[in-house]
């Protein structure tokens, strides 16, 4: 199976008010979920300028298994991973994105996910809006 990473930034993103050592942490373990969970397919990460009272943001977006519903709310906790135990697959911890939603807060910025099961995740990092 092929899988196709692609990179992108909407026109008007020129900087996100972030700390670069941890946002290059919290982007490669997205990164790396979404490779995981994807065996064939794309990976996009995109870059979207703020608009009005919102900040940037970057979205890290798979076309891979996605995350049954009654799991999602789990997936940000310690040693949680979005699968029952009995089929885990993919090793791990489940500190992955416990760590990356905490360094996501130390920078201000919220990390969210909307998941279609079968369909994929996307992972949605929202910088605060620069001060007026």
């Amino acid at each position: 199976a092929t899988l196709t990473l692609e990179w992108s930034a909407e026109p008007g993103v020129s900087s996100v008010p972030s700390d670069p050592v941890r946002l290059q942490s919290v982007l490669a373990k997205l990164i790396d979920n979404a490779i995981k969970f994807t065996p064939g397919g794309r990976v996009d990460v995109r870059a979207f300028p703020g608009e009005g009272t919102q900040g940037p943001r970057i979205e890290v977006a798979d076309t891979g298994e996605g995350i049954r519903p009654d799991l999602i709310e789990t997936i940000f906790a310690p040693f949680q991973q979005g699968e029952d135990f009995s089929r885990r697959q993919h090793g791990g911890t489940g500190l992955g994105l416990h760590l990356a939603r905490r360094q996501c807060r130390m920078m201000r910025c919220r990390l969210t996910v909307a998941s279609t099961e079968g369909q994929g995740t996307t992972f949605t990092i929202a910088f605060p809006a620069p001060a007026a």
